[in-house]
């Protein structure tokens, strides 16, 4: 049987018709998008290309202080599609600044928060000159995005479906909250003085709590958690590795409820019920989440 490709267009950003004039299969190699020599080329023009996914960029001020709109708008770290993922996380090559600026508005960025890392997207986007870190790059906005997943050795399907309406922080009982968003900035104020539910990776107990109090995070009678996404690789390393890294938002319970951290091993699944609060921890906003409700998967 011959294979074929199915590109399934997930949502155009624009209202009406789309701008874009490239078609499905004109890709732009995506070593191009990241070489200064061909800026110029791609400047102003709609561009369509694939890209390994490996998180949410958060240090924006450089983007902020080259003249890019950072507010409203959510950033994507990737490199390109035949990048190994590292495990290393924290210190590795993944930590690098991205090779050139991808963004999405925030109230269409959902599918951000669905994806993992070594995820392959498709991208269609806007191009854009701009300076990046002390060098003329791209940035590109997304109009229109797929993930693409390898079904076989030749076919691949587009399957995740970008929603058009933004998660406004209202979480019921079955309403989980992709754990991602409780890390970004962009998203604490749509988080902060609310209940949350989410899933997440026990570490372990986290002991290093001066920098909460400085930023008035109340520690007396609490005991605080180490944590990372449920689908983190937890390490073994221990001492020196990625799970030694400030968790990515301040998770405490009660001191007379918290039996069941120290029954807990580094790698379990938690599903948690709690209340979040803004909060300055180690000179950015996140939130601060006191646990209601604890179960182990």
């Amino acid at each position: 049987m011959e294979n074929h490709t199915y590109i399934t267009p997930i949502f155009v950003l624009t209202n009406g018709s789309t701008s874009l004039s490239i078609q499905a299969d004109d890709l732009v190699p995506y070593d191009k998008l990241c070489s200064e020599a061909f800026v110029s080329d791609y400047a102003g023009k709609s561009v369509h290309f694939k890209a390994m996914f490996i998180g949410e960029w958060t240090i924006t001020q450089p983007y902020e202080l080259g003249g890019i709109k950072t507010k409203g708008q959510v950033f994507i770290n990737h490199r390109n599609a035949s990048y190994k993922a590292s495990d290393a996380g924290l210190g590795s090559i993944d930590m690098a600044f991205p090779p050139f600026v991808i963004s999405i508005p925030k109230d269409k960025s959902d599918i951000v928060y669905e994806l993992s890392r070594g995820d392959i997207i498709e991208v269609w986007g806007k191009a854009e000159s701009a300076n990046l870190i002390g060098k003329t790059g791209l940035h590109i906005s997304i109009e229109k995005t797929t993930k693409v997943q390898q079904k076989s050795s030749e076919e691949k399907v587009s399957l995740e479906e970008l929603k058009e309406k933004p998660v406004q922080g209202k979480s019921q009982a079955d309403d989980l909250v992709p754990y991602a968003k409780l890390c970004s900035e962009a998203f604490v104020s749509d988080y902060a003085g609310k209940s949350v539910h989410f899933k997440a990776m026990f570490i372990g107990e986290w002991t290093i709590t001066q920098p909460y109090e400085l930023s008035g995070i109340k520690t007396k009678g609490q005991v605080f958690i180490n944590h990372r996404n449920a689908s983190y690789k937890a390490s073994d390393a221990g001492l020196g590795s990625s799970d030694m890294a400030f968790p990515p938002f301040a998770l405490s319970i009660p001191k007379d409820r918290s039996d069941i951290v120290y029954e807990l091993s580094r790698g379990d699944t938690i599903e948690v019920w709690g209340k979040a609060e803004s909060a300055n921890l180690i000179g950015k906003t996140g939130l601060s989440i006191l646990i209601e409700k604890i179960n182990k998967q």
